[in-house]
């Protein structure tokens, strides 16, 4: 019997102009951890058809959805643009939500690695014209006296992401 936890599956959501195969060398870190990684395949990147946010949305919960489907737990990593499309498709399957409704998986952790974090009912580019500094709607936590930002988000999920980031947390 396996005593320890089962990891999340790790989604990366791209930035606009990333295409999948941009994170490979990311992926690659994550896999050698021992992290399955799925990576969207954003409707508006790569000269497809004309898309908006909201078929990237749809094509985020599309990959969220199939993997919690699976029962597994997500945590999804959302670069640059990503974090607009990201967090918005993120409604109905989150692991709470799903647990409500009697199903096993969801998404249990967001991270944001240079990404927009757009309050509900802004745009993205209402956000960038407020100026610098955290939004009012934005809760900032530290649980743990830790120096790598990803740890401190992911610490509830027993993630240790310390070898793969090298991102420090320097406070003002």
């Amino acid at each position: 019997m396996d005593s320890l936890p089962r990891k999340p599956t790790i989604v990366v959501v791209p930035g606009s102009f990333s295409a999948p195969y941009f994170y490979n060398t990311f992926i690659s870190q994550l896999t050698a951890h021992k992290y399955d990684v799925v990576v969207a395949d954003l409707s508006s990147v790569g000269g497809k058809a004309a898309a908006t946010m909201i078929d990237d949305d749809q094509a985020i919960q599309d990959v969220t959805s199939k993997v919690a489907g699976e029962s597994k737990d997500i945590v999804l990593i959302m670069h640059s643009y990503g974090g607009v499309p990201g967090t918005e498709s993120v409604h109905g399957v989150t692991k709470e939500e799903r647990e409500a409704s009697g199903k096993i998986g969801g998404v249990v952790a967001l991270l944001y690695v240079t990404a927009f974090l757009v309050g509900p009912g802004k745009s993205l580019g209402s956000t960038v014209g407020e100026g610098a500094g955290v939004p009012d709607y934005v809760k900032v936590e530290v649980r743990r006296a830790f120096t790598s930002i990803p740890h401190i988000i992911l610490s509830s999920v027993n993630l240790d992401f310390r070898s793969v980031f090298s991102l420090t947390f320097c406070p003002s």
